[in-house]
């Protein structure tokens, strides 16, 4: 779902309306879904807290490119957490940098959008687009 998200939030040149609401929207509630299942915990499965697992490592590759799709971390606080827990551990922080650091990470779109003012100005237009096309068909944001 969010390789649709990547491809009609920031892809594509011409902005279509009904897919790119379609697609953030849904991606949007996959974040809620997780944020839902990090509530009081620091890691996908396990027990209490949870367990640093394979489900975190797999998870972690998806959610590091979330503002490269149009999805804000701080909309959803526990996935928001989890991902720079996540994140600070050493042997993700050199995962990462194979074989060189990936221009979508969060990361990179956060520092070139307080860097490039152009890139910040397409990522506004981008966000606005979002915001028209979720009025425009009445999309509402919802998760268990």
């Amino acid at each position: 779902m969010q390789g649709q998200a990547n491809h009609f939030y920031r892809i594509i040149k011409d902005r279509i309306p009904y897919p790119t609401q379609r697609y953030v929207g849904e991606t949007e509630r996959l974040y809620g879904v997780l944020d839902t299942q990090l509530k009081g915990r620091d890691y996908l499965v396990g027990p209490d807290r949870g367990r640093y697992s394979i489900a975190d490592i797999a998870s972690f590759g998806w959610v590091n490119t979330s503002y490269f799709s149009g999805i804000i971390l701080s909309k959803f606080p526990n996935v928001e957490r989890w991902w720079r827990k996540i994140r600070d551990r050493p042997a993700v922080q050199i995962g990462i940098r194979i074989p060189e650091p990936s221009q979508v990470q969060n990361g990179r779109i956060q520092e070139r959008l307080e860097e490039e003012p152009a890139f910040k100005a397409e990522d506004d237009d981008r966000r606005m687009a979002g915001d028209r096309a979720k009025k425009q068909f009445n999309y509402k944001f919802a998760s268990p």
